[in-house]
């Protein structure tokens, strides 16, 4: 599986559960957080996705 498909995944993830599901809400803010920080360090060149 892409990489990328695995951080869109995880971004539909993080907003459905931030905005859909209050019992879970901490979690998707944690995994949008998580998705933007690995996009940052993808975008500044950190990480180099095959």
């Amino acid at each position: 599986m892409n990489i990328v498909y695995i951080f869109a995944i995880l971004l539909v993830l993080g907003i459905l559960f931030a905005f859909g599901v209050e019992r879970l809400r901490m979690v998707g803010i944690g995994l949008l957080t998580v998705v933007a920080l690995a996009c940052a360090y993808v975008w500044l060149g950190h990480l180099h996705i095959p």
